[in-house]
């Protein structure tokens, strides 16, 4: 266990859920390429946050920073098959990373994991796949407004093109980087 927790999200609204998790939790809320956090860290997690960055390689090296010796950096990032059937069809897509973007310039850590998934999660409809964005908040970058003509149309599409075992798919392509500061 730590002595100390601090929180950091976008979202000032999210304070009220991240204090039922941690009672005794400092929030910093805001852009974490703007806050500026005075403190060192033994340990900081981010999970699927930093694709939404301007400049991922200076968020990853302000983490890093962040540190103290030998402190640890976990991060969940998507990479560049993220949602590819939705970029296909609607050419809506944040400019995901590769796994080599994430490191690069992190000349005082040591890695000590770096995975990469291409998941499949399979729905009846692309209907569904709609609702399953809505409900887990998934954004591809750009509102996407449907007609009924429009709709139907990307149904189709989407039927013709990404369909296995009579069920419509979409695909998630998470990478795991754990780094380690002034490893020695």
């Amino acid at each position: 266990l730590y002595k100390s927790y601090t929180a950091n999200d976008i979202v000032k609204e999210s304070t009220k859920y991240v204090q039922k998790i941690i009672k005794d939790v400092n929030i910093v809320c805001g852009d974490i390429e703007q806050v500026k956090i005075d403190k060192k860290f033994d340990l900081i997690i981010s999970n699927a946050c930093l694709q939404w960055c301007n400049n991922l390689n200076a968020t990853i090296i302000k983490l890093v920073n962040m540190l103290n010796k030998n402190g640890i950096l976990a991060i969940s990032i998507f990479g560049q098959q993220n949602l590819c059937e939705i970029k296909k069809l609607l050419n809506v897509s944040l400019n995901y990373p590769k796994i080599a973007d994430i490191i690069n310039n992190v000349d005082n850590c040591k890695t000590v994991y770096i995975g990469e998934e291409i998941k499949r999660i399979y729905f009846d409809s692309p209907i569904d796949i709609i609702k399953h964005f809505k409900q887990t908040g998934v954004n591809a970058v750009a509102p996407v407004k449907f007609t009924k003509t429009t709709l139907k149309e990307f149904e189709i599409k989407y039927k013709k093109l990404f369909v296995e075992d009579e069920k419509c798919y979409i695909t998630y392509n998470p990478i795991y980087v754990v780094l380690q500061k002034n490893f020695i």
